[in-house]
């Protein structure tokens, strides 16, 4: 859950993008009227995990809980059968074991049968590990059946922590944040007293947190856009907008108010996962 460098799509160099995951983990988002969105009836299958790493902890909210296959060198596959047909925007995989250099393909495959036949498309793989592989379609697509197809360079176990199918359009930010907000890593630390006293600290993990964003003039769009990334368990946040890191985390919006009839003042935070 590295800052990844990872395209993103849409935007503008300077400006921010938001990706809302949330196909998969949908409860508190609502539609036009109010009402709770629909939500997919997730069977998952292909490629079995090795014993205590089931596909089902693909989808269980801990990248640290992942669906592990046994080691081999032909292709592993994840397919995910949502019930009807739902629009997809893209995928996100968080906790994964997968490199450039260590596999030979990685796509993200759909159709309206369990063969996928109708898309194909390669995922962005990072050089460094545990980074999310990140892809959004270039056409969103209503499918049923989708599949992630991992094909190693030699024989190896495939690992992925969580999976997300992205159930939004990315929300390439017309207004800019003004400059002035915070931007911290934050470092978590084990302490002891150590041998003979000496205190020995241990960091386990690390995250990025950019909070006072102040987005002035935002139209009413964004506005509802923001809302609902509020409402997603994660998003993919690109704090520089196209070619910039994508980082996985918790977005909140800390306060909106109108400015004009059709603009307002929006102030957020996002809270990188630690990695």
């Amino acid at each position: 859950m590295a800052n990844g460098g990872i395209p993103v799509s849409g935007g503008i160099t300077g400006f921010g993008t938001l990706i809302g995951t949330n196909l998969l983990y949908s409860p508190l988002l609502l539609d036009s009227y109010g009402h709770a969105m629909a939500r997919p009836s997730i069977t998952l299958g292909g490629t079995a995990g090795a014993t205590g790493f089931a596909a089902a902890f693909v989808k269980d909210g801990d990248p640290l809980t992942p669906w592990k296959t046994a080691a081999g060198a032909g292709a592993h596959t994840l397919t995910i059968d949502l019930g009807a047909a739902y629009t997809v925007y893209g995928v996100v995989l968080i906790g994964h074991n997968l490199t450039e250099t260590g596999i030979t393909s990685a796509l993200l495959e759909g159709g309206s049968s369990a063969a996928c036949g109708d898309v194909s498309q390669a995922l962005t793989i990072n050089a460094d590990t545990l980074t999310p592989a990140y892809h959004l379609l270039a056409t969103p697509l209503s499918r049923r059946y989708w599949q992630i197809v991992i094909t190693p360079a030699a024989s190896m176990a495939i690992q992925i922590g969580e999976a997300f199918l992205i159930g939004a359009p990315p929300l390439a930010f017309a207004t800019n944040y003004a400059y002035g907000h915070s931007d911290i890593e934050e470092i978590g630390k084990r302490s002891s007293a150590g041998l003979a006293g000496v205190t020995r600290i241990t960091a386990q993990w690390v995250r990025r947190v950019i909070g006072g964003m102040a987005l002035h003039g935002a139209s009413i769009a964004q506005r509802d856009a923001m809302v609902a990334a509020a409402r997603n368990g994660h998003v993919v946040f690109s704090p520089d907008g196209v070619n910039g890191p994508a980082l996985f985390g918790i977005w909140t919006n800390n306060s909106i108010s109108p400015t004009y009839v059709d603009q307002c003042s929006i102030e957020a935070t996002f809270e990188e996962c630690p990695r």
